[in-house]
């Protein structure tokens, strides 16, 4: 009868035959020559990361509209018919026989646009104000170091006298020039105050956001610009966002007569804010137009609202 190895030598013969095969706890099996198939080179293609917009990309953008549409509009976001009925409707109350209303926002990040009447003249009242100390500053930078307070009271208090001394003062210096490299009509700089347009003191608004960020004085300048005495950006938003403004306001029947206001919105995504309009000295008419205006900005940025009672 033919004799059988017990089941224990069995498994210990096998164990010693798989470590000499070195196939034991991943020991490397001894090579054998064997022909690989030969692979075709994978290109790797690297995608260009997305450059952030420069101020002349965004400028470009501002001064593409230079049309008399009624409404102005980038095509990089859609709005939703519940926002744009919301504006319709109030545009319904404020724009009458006797009275205009125009507004603009951009932006800042990604240039989108959404403007109402955008190339319409108004008269600026102290709005020019704030397009003029920037330019100012970077003129002549002493001027902030000696005067400091007559630049806080021009933009808090919107001081008349304070700004005329400092226009007469340097009235050689080429604030033409300066806005002429803005996009915006040299001719504004003859008169301490001027006819502009949304536009305008969007393109102006640019600039200084620019001024803000890399002027050296730029940072202390733009604080007078956040508790303005009287803007409608500034009691809007001034328990949600910073915002920096210069309004301009004037009721002298029937020659200057206007109501205006503009700057920037520090949203997580910050943009430029123009309203302007023909209607007497009254800011707080376009408290409603405003709020709407912030829905504006955050359908660009995050898309359509969703409601219920949207049509």
């Amino acid at each position: 009868m033919r004799k059988t190895l017990p089941t224990k030598t069995i498994q210990k013969l096998l164990i010693q035959s798989l470590i000499i095969e070195g196939l034991l706890y991943g020991m490397t099996k001894i090579p054998v020559e064997q022909v690989e198939e030969e692979k075709e080179p994978v290109m790797v293609v690297e995608q260009p990361q997305e450059q952030p917009l420069t101020y002349e990309d965004r400028l470009n953008v501002l001064s593409s509209f230079d049309d008399l549409s009624i409404y102005q509009q980038t095509d990089n976001y859609i709005l939703s018919k519940y926002v744009r009925n919301a504006i319709n409707e109030e545009l319904e109350q404020l724009e009458t026989k006797e009275h205009n209303v125009s507004f603009l926002v951009f932006d800042l990040n990604q240039a989108k646009l959404f403007a109402y009447e955008g190339n319409k003249s108004y008269y600026g009242a102290s709005t020019i104000k704030g397009v003029y100390i920037p330019f100012l500053v970077q003129t002549h930078p002493e001027v902030f170091e000696r005067e400091s307070y007559v630049l806080q009271s021009i933009l808090v208090n919107s001081d008349n006298e304070a700004y005329a001394m400092l226009r007469n003062r340097y009235l050689q210096d080429p604030f033409d020039a300066y806005l002429e490299q803005m996009h915006v009509n040299p001719n504004v700089a003859n008169n301490l105050y001027s006819d502009l347009t949304c536009f305008d003191l969007a393109k102006c608004w640019l600039g200084n956001d620019v001024f803000f960020k890399q002027d050296p004085y730029g940072k202390d300048v733009s604080k007078f610009y956040e508790d303005p005495y009287y803007s409608i950006l500034h009691e809007s938003f001034k328990d949600t966002y910073k915002t920096r403004s210069k309004a301009g306001w004037i009721d002298y029947q029937p020659d200057y007569v206007s109501t205006c206001d503009a700057g920037i919105v520090y949203d997580e995504e910050p943009y430029i804010l123009v309203v302007m309009s023909d209607y007497p000295a009254t800011l707080d008419r376009f408290t409603t137009l405003v709020s709407l205006l912030d829905l504006v900005h955050k359908e660009m940025v995050y898309g359509p609202i969703q409601t219920k009672n949207a049509k």
